[in-house]
């Protein structure tokens, strides 16, 4: 089909039948000069319109991908308007770019295509305008949310227009089950690629394991396909490693991998889940109470004397925490101490006023008790310094005496926009599925880790343990197989933590194979299931 459609003088689409108010908006649309500031001024029912039109159904189909990636002229049919591609991908980019920069300055991570034509720009793009190569993975990740009758052509409709396809997929087998056929393919990815990150994609669906019978080192594609991918993971396919070895040991098969480990820890506690929209009632939790507890977070102090008194790794310890359930995020210009600041009022009648989103409170409630360490987030969050010297306090006080009523009015605009640009991060990070855990140490390693925050996916559960493994830059939450054989394990997904601040950045650089062992470390070889 491929070489069909690329040698037809023109290749017809059919998008869909006639509807007035889109058809209406596309000739509007196709006859004027069109253009971002055109787009801008159109009613809000005509790019409602637009919108509509690139979310048809047609859009959304994987094997049609051919027909505009590959032909030399194409036109699509929508009722009796013929459109031409090109007039429509001008469109389509225009309407792209605004929403783009529409979307919330705030927004973290990778941002999520609204669009379902989106991904025949990039198509197109790679195949015919820039002539550059297509891989399997780009291709796959592009159309995550298309749909096929049967789950196997979301591979097979793809391998014709990767350059890698016929190499990790040598031959489409219909009489295969979909789990060999991602497990081979995935098994020849890390090889050939040289890297395992691809293990850490296991999505958010409520079921990791399901009837395709997948290794649970695979990329859990079906999950991936029905579901979503937590804001760890998608960070992960932005930055994917290359090592300069083939990370897949000797006496490999299609069902078990073997590599090399180094297990740093456990899984002691984890939050509890970020509630969805489904099974919460905003009418019920906007009507709540706060509990009475919140209204003496700030007397946590005088409850808890070592509170006000911290010593040094103590605030690191504290800074771990938020910076670990922020994911580390920031951005201009915003100050890490407006953040930490933010984290303070958490647990506070003020804090929670200023949140917006009631299943950011009701996770913020359910969690206060939460335990890291010696303290729960509750009390972390009360944390302070020991008291400066005299002179110092002194000196402070004095150079606030001097500020200009403009400065902290300034001042004040600069922690409201800290505060939402956090709670924000916060909402994300925990609406993609990821969970705060605290994880120990193990006894083979340095005495500088003994424990503390991490992220992790939602399929993990405590007692799993946390390694990280040769080739894959994110350690692994993994699950003891309980067998005769006590190096086998299942992956739970990966773990997102600060590898500085644990102590743990040769761990890291070991997995990247950038360093070498690091000292008194017993390296594994595990055989993954």
């Amino acid at each position: 089909m491929r070489q069909i459609y690329s040698r037809a003088e023109k290749v017809l689409a059919w998008v869909g039948s006639h509807s007035n108010p889109i058809q209406a908006a596309l000739a509007s649309a196709t006859i004027d000069i069109f253009s971002e500031a055109t787009y801008r001024m159109m009613p809000e029912s005509a790019r409602h319109s637009l919108k509509e039109f690139f979310n048809e159904e047609y859009w959304r189909r994987v094997w049609v991908i051919q027909e505009i990636t590959v032909a030399s002229t194409v036109v699509m049919l929508y009722g009796d308007l013929e459109l031409p591609w090109t007039r429509l991908a001008y469109i389509l980019k225009v309407i792209l770019r605004i929403t783009s920069q529409e979307q919330d300055e705030s927004q973290i991570g990778v941002i999520g295509n609204e669009i379902g034509a989106g991904h025949f720009l990039k198509f197109r793009e790679h195949w015919l305008d820039s002539n550059k190569p297509i891989t399997l993975l780009q291709a796959m990740l592009w159309t995550l949310h298309t749909k096929a009758t049967d789950p196997r052509d979301k591979i097979f409709a793809l391998l014709g227009l990767c350059h890698d396809g016929f190499r990790l997929v040598p031959i489409p087998n219909y009489k295969q089950s979909l789990g060999s056929i991602i497990s081979e393919m995935s098994k020849l990815s890390f090889s050939r690629n040289r890297s395992l990150d691809l293990m850490c994609l296991k999505g958010t669906g409520t079921k990791l394991k399901d009837s395709t019978g997948l290794p649970s080192w695979t990329p859990n594609w079906p999950n991936l396909w029905s579901g979503k991918t937590t804001l760890h993971e998608k960070e992960i396919l932005c930055s994917l490693i290359t090592c300069n070895f083939d990370p897949v040991l000797e006496k490999s098969t299609s069902s078990v991998l073997r590599v090399e480990a180094i297990c740093v820890g456990s899984i002691v506690r984890i939050s509890s889940e970020f509630e969805t929209e489904n099974s919460h009632s905003k009418s019920t939790q906007l009507q709540k109470t706060p509990n009475t507890w919140i209204y003496y977070t700030e007397k946590l102090r005088e409850e808890i004397p070592e509170l006000g008194k911290a010593t040094q790794p103590q605030v690191l310890q504290k800074t771990a925490i938020w910076r670990t359930l922020t994911m580390k995020f920031s951005a201009p210009p915003i100050n890490l101490d407006d953040v930490d600041e933010c984290f303070n009022q958490l647990w506070t009648p003020q804090g929670r006023g200023s949140i917006y989103n009631t299943r950011v409170i009701d996770w913020i409630d359910n969690n206060a008790w939460f335990k890291i360490g010696p303290w729960t987030l509750r009390e972390w969050s009360q944390l302070l310094e020991r008291d400066l010297p005299e002179q110092s306090l002194r000196s402070t006080l004095n150079i606030w005496s001097n500020v200009k009523q403009l400065d902290i009015e300034h001042l004040s605009k600069r922690r409201i926009q800290a505060w939402d640009t956090t709670n924000r991060a916060l909402e994300q990070i925990l609406e993609s599925g990821m969970r705060l855990a605290e994880i120990s140490r193990f006894n083979n390693i340095n005495a500088r880790f003994k424990g503390g925050p991490a992220l992790v996916n939602p399929h993990t559960k405590v007692d799993d343990r946390i390694y990280f493994v040769k080739g894959c830059k994110t350690p692994l939450t993994l699950r003891p197989a309980h067998d005769d054989n006590g190096a086998r394990y299942e992956v739970m997904g990966g773990v997102w933590l600060l590898s500085e601040k644990l102590g743990l950045s040769s761990h890291q650089d070991w997995s990247e194979g950038t360093g070498g062992v690091p000292e008194g470390v017993l390296v594994n070889v595990l055989e993954l299931l």
